[in-house]
């Protein structure tokens, strides 16, 4: 029965302490705190990505892609920076630019069809201009900390190939060049300044950064030089993940 006692006003000492420390926290991020101006978002971005290239009509069949560089993903890292040059009552509107880098390679082959020590390398740099629509209501009202987001852009993709060392031709074509296309995408960023609010405060009053976020996304790219000419295909569909700080 001692114990039974004990134990109970050990539970209810706990509750109180945390009640206390959870009032404590209410009560310290109710107060008032100074927030620099948010003009701008950062975003570092990866996954996978498979190239379209075996998409393009005039190929028919053919796959020279897969067939040169096998049917895995590639992985594909990207840089973004936004202006959010308008704050509406749910959210912000921006423009950005980013830029990314992704590689496939497979060892070369010599004229006698035996593999060499060189590879075969394709780099792709994709160039994007997104008009990019975030909807932080949840976040600053009701506290959810979810920032669903919308991206629309141009894009354009410039390429090269290299062939042991040097600027080679694939299926016929010269060995670089650029193509241009579009992308839509969706997301969703969780807010980590919930985590600890006065950490997230000190980050912004001292470096200016108002809010730091997990995101993931979905997005379609079609790189097809808007279906006109002979261009090197290099759309995809694919999910990626990052962080993104908003300044």
């Amino acid at each position: 029965m001692k114990s039974i006692r004990l134990f109970s006003l050990i539970f209810l000492s706990v509750l109180m302490f945390c009640g206390y420390a959870r009032a404590v926290r209410v009560e310290e991020v109710k107060r008032p705190i100074p927030e620099s101006p948010q003009n701008g978002a950062f975003e570092l971005r990866m996954g996978p990505y498979y190239p379209g290239v075996d998409d393009e009509p005039a190929l028919g069949a053919s796959t020279p892609y897969r067939d040169t560089f096998g049917s895995d993903s590639l992985f594909l890292i990207e840089i973004e920076v936004d202006w959010q040059f308008w704050r509406w009552p749910g959210g912000t509107l921006g423009i950005g630019g980013s830029f990314g880098f992704m590689q496939a390679y497979t060892p070369a082959v010599s004229e006698s069809g035996e593999e060499s020590s060189e590879y075969t390398v394709l780099n792709i740099m994709p160039f994007r201009l997104p008009l990019v629509a975030r909807i932080d209501w949840f976040a600053r009202d009701p506290g959810i900390p979810l920032v669903p987001y919308f991206k629309i852009g141009l894009d354009y993709y410039v390429w090269w190939i290299l062939d042991a060392g040097d600027v080679a031709d694939f299926n016929g074509r010269e060995g670089s060049g650029g193509t241009f296309g579009w992308h839509v995408a969706g997301g969703m960023m969780i807010q980590l300044d919930p985590i600890d609010h006065y950490a997230a405060r000190t980050f912004d009053n001292e470096v200016g950064v108002n809010n730091s976020y997990i995101f993931f996304e979905y997005y379609y790219a079609d790189i097809s030089q808007f279906g006109a000419g002979d261009a090197m295909y290099l759309g995809d569909d694919a999910w990626v993940a990052g962080i993104a700080l908003e300044f």
